[in-house]
């Protein structure tokens, strides 16, 4: 999807995101957006029972994303500078995991929803055959 500065979008709950922003004459920039795991999840499941979680995970209630809201100033290439490669591969799993260390390190997130988003990507791992850490 290609906009035009300034824009809002609105981003499916569901997933891991990879925002990359350029312009002529400019540095690349790339902000990562990840899902995490709602605390209030469990406690949904919990006094809503299976209906309650399903219903948060067919919606996608049961995740949100963070950052919620980003701004991006783009620095100006310097003579002769090549402007930087990123990636559009998806966030590897331990990846994801380290960012969630970063996001509670950094207070964006709630221990209930890094305990949350951790429990998640371990029990996504064990399914790869990646075992937790």
């Amino acid at each position: 999807m290609n906009v035009t500065a300034p824009t809002t979008i609105t981003l499916d709950n569901s997933y891991d995101y990879a925002l990359t922003f350029s312009a002529d004459g400019y540095q690349i920039e790339q902000v990562q957006i990840t899902r995490v795991l709602r605390g209030m999840f469990w406690g949904n499941i919990l006094f809503g029972g299976i209906i309650g979680g399903a219903v948060d995970a067919g919606t996608g209630a049961m995740w949100r994303l963070v950052p919620e809201s980003i701004t991006v100033t783009l620095t100006p290439l310097k003579p002769g500078e090549a402007p930087r490669q990123t990636s559009t591969q998806p966030l590897t799993l331990e990846e994801r995991r380290a960012m969630m260390d970063r996001l509670r390190a950094t207070n964006q997130i709630t221990e209930e929803e890094y305990q949350a988003s951790i429990k998640a990507i371990d029990k996504e791992m064990k399914m790869a055959g990646q075992g937790p850490r």
